[in-house]
C-alpha cells in the first residue's frame, strides 16, 4: 500500500509522483509523520528529497523546471532542509557515504530508484 502523502503529490507526464518545493514544504509541515529526508550527491553537487516507501524509495525536491534542486555542499542541502523547509535535524540523513547499502528501520535496503 503506498504512503498516504505520496498518492497526494502531483504527477509527471508518466503518472509517477514528483516533490515540489511547494509540496516538500507540505510534507514538512507534517514532521515525523512524513519520515525522513535525505541529503544526497547529484551531478556533481548536492540535491535534497524525501524518502518514500516500498513502491517510490526516495523522490528529490524538484525545481519550477522539473528538476533536482542542486547546492553546491552538503551543508548548503542540510541548511536548505533545515531552514526553509523547518525539517528537524534528527529527520535528515545524509546519503553522501553510501547510498545503496543504507538501511532503515523496518526497510529493506533502498536501491536506486527514483520517481
Amino acid at each position: 500500500m503506498q504512503a498516504d502523502w505520496i498518492r497526494s503529490l502531483e504527477t509527471n507526464r508518466h503518472g509517477r509522483p514528483i516533490l515540489t518545493e511547494n509540496g516538500a514544504r507540505e510534507l514538512a509541515t507534517l514532521g515525523e509523520a512524513a519520515g525522513q529526508w535525505y541529503v544526497a550527491p547529484f551531478a556533481m553537487r548536492w540535491t535534497v528529497g524525501k524518502f518514500g516507501d516500498e513502491y517510490v524509495s526516495r523522490l528529490h525536491v524538484l525545481d519550477e523546471r522539473g528538476e533536482p534542486l542542486c547546492f553546491f555542499d552538503e551543508g548548503e542541502a542540510k541548511r536548505y532542509l533545515e531552514r526553509e523547509l523547518n525539517v528537524p535535524k534528527e529527520l535528515i540523513v545524509n546519503l553522501g557515504a553510501n547510498p545503496l547499502m543504507l538501511e532503515l528501520p523496518g526497510q529493506r535496503a533502498l536501491r536506486q530508484r527514483t520517481a
